[in-house]
């Protein structure tokens, strides 16, 4: 008879953004947390990426080792935000939905791999990112979530029905349009 192997599911161990997360305790099986920005978050991730109002924030973590001495954070965030319309600057509210992956090492390797300044580099915009300096066994959850929700904005927000006024829109090719600053040339004297 075989005897049957129950899968269980992984509890998710709540953390406060706000306090530095220690991955010294991290195992080989990991570790997944998840989290909530309360107020005082909310407003520090708030001035930090300098939108109009940021009201939820959360996600879940899973904390990996990675390579011999790294770690690997794989997440996704959920925030409810408002940003100003680029067109009538109008308040556009947002959900915004991003996931993210950040790999670091001990400072000390870091420092091993960074390349001499008289050494040409060249980048790939489509390679990876290299795994950042971990100081200590802390990282900055909140920092790290603020970075990857700014990424994750619309870069442009426009409230639905904002139009641009058609004569500051760009004409057809080889239309001429009004130079807006033709008006200044009658001041001339």
């Amino acid at each position: 008879m075989k005897k049957r192997v129950q899968k269980t599911k992984r509890t998710a161990r709540q953390v406060v953004l706000g306090e530095p997360l220690d991955l010294g305790g991290i195992n080989a099986n990991g570790a997944d947390i998840s989290f909530t920005a309360g107020p005082e978050e909310l407003a520090q991730v708030l001035e930090t990426i300098g939108i109009m109002d940021l009201s939820r924030l959360e996600g879940e973590v899973r904390i990996k080792p990675w390579h011999k001495t790294g770690f690997m954070l794989v997440g996704e965030l959920r925030a409810s935000v408002v940003q100003e319309c680029v067109v009538s600057l109008e308040p556009v509210p947002e959900e915004v939905v991003e996931p993210f992956e950040r790999t670091f090492i001990p400072e000390a390797e870091a420092m091993q791999e960074e390349p001499d300044e008289h050494v040409e580099v060249d980048f790939i915009l489509e390679a990876e990112d290299p795994p950042e300096p971990l100081i200590g066994h802390t990282v900055n959850l909140l920092e790290i979530i603020a970075e990857h929700l700014a990424l994750g904005l619309n870069p442009w927000p426009r409230k639905d029905g904002a139009e641009i006024d058609p004569k500051w829109q760009p004409g057809e090719e080889g239309e001429d349009t009004p130079n807006p600053f033709d008006v200044l040339k009658h001041l001339k004297h």
